[in-house]
């Protein structure tokens, strides 16, 4: 979203995933991995790689924590099940 006016972005490139992805045009995106850290964190970066398209925005490098998200539909074995969480990102416009 736009720290400015909470517009949402579209075409994102999202970096530190198992992949890289591109917010859709509502500005949202989602990270599947099968395997979390030991801190349970994930670094993301969020870079503008459409020019003026859209407006242009600083890159962002995100940390997203996990430590307090409790898993669901776990197996009580190796399987902890899985753990979600929104966030909601502000980029700051380019001047």
């Amino acid at each position: 979203m736009s720290e400015v006016n909470n517009k949402a972005i579209a075409n994102i490139k999202i970096l530190g995933a198992s992949d890289t992805i591109f917010s859709d045009i509502n500005g949202k995106f989602q990270i599947e991995k099968t395997a979390f850290p030991n801190d349970n964190k994930i670094n993301l970066s969020f870079e503008d790689t459409d020019g003026r398209i859209n407006e242009e925005f600083l890159s962002l490098d995100y940390e997203i924590d996990f430590k307090e998200v409790p898993f669901t539909g776990g197996d009580g074995s190796w399987n902890n099940g899985e753990a979600l969480k929104e966030v909601n990102i502000h980029l700051k416009q380019k001047k």
